[in-house]
């Protein structure tokens, strides 16, 4: 099966704007995302999933710039299922990982492991955010192309083509689903960035980084958060 991963990403959040362009050590989040999905062994390519905003371009012009130039996929700002239906037209890829451009610190072997989970059994999705047990900021969502396209046919209101999975789950008695659980629970931690404390947060965790940063994994990230980042910003 040809899988790919679709990095959802766009500069209009309320609560930080061009978050996903603001800088950690110097350099955009978006591109601490995309270093990290470039160590999955699993996946055929990558594209990134922006809206048709004039406001987004810059995002285009990021994607553009790097070398090698990453894909990136244009569409309604709403309708993030017609931008993911866009993105499976233009590769043809049988099933994709969903990811958020806000996930600096994504687990590429998280990613394998959920590929790997989807490929060896019989499922429509393999998810680790129904219920959530890893931490936000590391959610993967691995959706075959068959289930989504059956499930776009029965979408009927804004909010389900805006968060593109929840249909999913809302009727998993349809689809073969299948949770990874994180032993223990850290679904209380935010690795994710949306706001102002977040992007605080994740600096320091950046900052105390000696190593490459794909070389930390999800158990080094949540070690150096607890050396590096103050109680009240966790």
């Amino acid at each position: 099966m040809d899988i790919g991963i679709i990095v959802q990403a766009r500069l209009g959040s309320t609560r930080l704007p061009g978050k996903v362009l603001r800088t950690l050590r110097g350099r955009p989040m978006l591109a601490w995302t995309l270093d990290r999905l470039a160590a999955c062994r699993s996946v055929d390519g990558l594209v990134v999933a922006t809206t048709n905003l004039p406001a987004d371009q810059p995002i285009v012009g990021f994607c553009a710039s790097r070398d090698p130039a990453v894909r990136c996929h244009r569409g309604p700002e709403n309708d993030v299922a017609a931008r993911c239906a866009g993105v499976l037209d233009r590769t043809g890829w049988d099933a994709f990982v969903r990811v958020c451009g806000d996930s600096p610190f994504i687990d590429p072997g998280l990613v394998d492991r959920a590929v790997a989970c989807f490929l060896g059994g019989r499922f429509d999705v393999v998810t680790n955010v129904h219920p959530r047990t890893y931490p936000a900021g590391q959610s993967v969502e691995v959706v075959s192309a068959a289930a989504f396209e059956d499930m776009r046919t029965r979408l009927r209101n804004d909010a389900d083509r805006e968060h593109v999975t929840r249909f999913l789950y809302r009727h998993a008695d349809r689809y073969r689903i299948h949770t990874l659980r994180r032993r223990e629970d850290r679904s209380d931690v935010r690795l994710v960035v949306d706001t102002p404390a977040d992007l605080e947060a994740m600096q320091c965790i950046a900052d105390a980084m000696t190593e490459p940063q794909w070389a930390y994994g999800l158990n080094e990230i949540l070690e150096l958060r607890e050396q590096v980042v103050p109680l009240a910003a966790r």
